[in-house]
């Protein structure tokens, strides 16, 4: 029995110097990649992957060693395993800290997989009209150009700040954009000129955020295209929601508008929309129907405004 509490004292004291270690590694890795002037990339791809990989290599060398070839291959195998389950689902902007992607960035996903910024955190995206940034699942054969539904969604989590979408798109995910709660009174994201189609449920979806959103296209969603829910400040300015998803019969109009939840005590909470403004846009769709849905309380539509839309 004490051989067996120690050995897990062991097991315990070198997964924490491991993680420990691997900070160390990724710091010290940044840090000289500034001071050289190195690309970050390059040093990710080089000194990063190599450190990284040099555990699973004494394990497993250190097994076959032993005589415990079973352990060696099941490393193998089990890293990557993880790496495409764990490492692989998400990548995160972590709180304090600011992202910044250049033109012709290319961001794809596993099956699932997210992106997320955090609260404090930002993403500033900002492409070119003829170099967009762009997210989209990993598979780029012309077969899987359009299919919906290939990874989870680009995330902003309640508090993240300051971010910019300008000549991005995203496209082919399950949620587009989803932006939780805004923190102040800054556009929780201003998006310029992007796109955002392919869409297996929503293409932009708000739960109490301020969006400032211009020339912009949102298109082709198995849901809505567009869900303003839980309150929140809005303007949209020259953008167009066009839906003629045709991979299932939509029943859902293209814009949905919400101001209130039901919390855990099943009780009605009023979170108002302050305001969502609509100039020079267009909403068009397959629906016979009508394309814009309002669950409102007592429908009080005042501080929902179209001027010069179709």
């Amino acid at each position: 029995m004490i051989e067996i509490l120690k050995n897990v004292l062991i097991l315990l004291v070198g997964f924490g110097l491991l993680i420990k270690g691997a900070d160390f590694f990724v710091e010290g890795s940044s840090s000289v990649a500034k001071k050289l002037k190195i690309p970050s990339v390059i040093v990710g791809l080089t000194i990063v992957a190599m450190g990284t990989s040099l555990p699973e290599l004494a394990v497993s060398l250190k097994a076959a060693i032993s005589g415990s070839n079973e352990i060696a291959i099941s490393n193998v195998v089990g890293s990557n395993i993880f790496n495409l389950l764990v490492v692989l689902g998400v990548c995160a902007v972590d709180s304090a800290y600011t992202l910044n992607l250049n033109a012709n960035t290319k961001i794809h996903f596993q099956n699932s997989a997210e992106f997320w910024v955090y609260k404090d955190a930002t993403l500033k995206a900002e492409g070119e009209v003829s170099q967009p940034i762009v997210f989209q699942g990993l598979r780029l054969d012309e077969y899987y150009r359009d299919i919906p539904g290939q990874w989870g969604c680009l995330r902003f989590w309640a508090g993240s700040k300051d971010n910019i979408l300008n000549n991005v798109v995203v496209k082919n995910a399950t949620i587009g954009v989803l932006v939780d709660t805004c923190v102040t009174q800054n556009p929780t994201i201003e998006m310029i000129n992007t796109r955002i189609e392919n869409c297996s449920y929503i293409g932009l979806y708000s739960r109490g955020a301020v969006l400032d959103v211009k020339n912009s296209l949102i298109q082709n969603c198995g849901n809505y295209l567009l869900a303003l829910s839980l309150g929140g400040n809005y303007q949209f300015v020259h953008c167009t929601f066009a839906n003629y998803y045709n991979y299932k019969t939509r029943t859902t109009p293209s814009l949905y508008f919400n101001d209130y939840y039901l919390d855990v005590n099943e009780n009605i909470q009023y979170r108002p929309i302050e305001k969502a403004e609509f100039y020079n846009c267009i909403v068009y769709g397959a629906l016979s129907d009508s394309e814009i849905e309002f669950d409102m309380l007592e429908q009080n539509l005042s501080t929902i405004r179209f001027d010069y839309c179709l």
